[in-house]
């Protein structure tokens, strides 16, 4: 999980934020999976509608 989450640090530029308090970290965190994931998502919606106007 790390290694993929510093490769998605690099790429989203997700490693710009600079956070200090604890609460700032946890939502940093939580926000950048929640990106990560919504970029899947939208690969797989991309991918159907492509395999749906063939």
């Amino acid at each position: 999980m790390e290694r993929r989450f510093s490769l998605e640090k690099r790429k989203c530029g997700l490693g710009l934020i600079m956070t200090m308090l604890r609460q700032t970290i946890a939502h940093s965190v939580a926000m950048s999976i929640l990106a990560l994931n919504l970029r899947k998502i939208q690969r797989a919606v991309l991918w159907l509608f492509a395999r749906l106007s063939l």
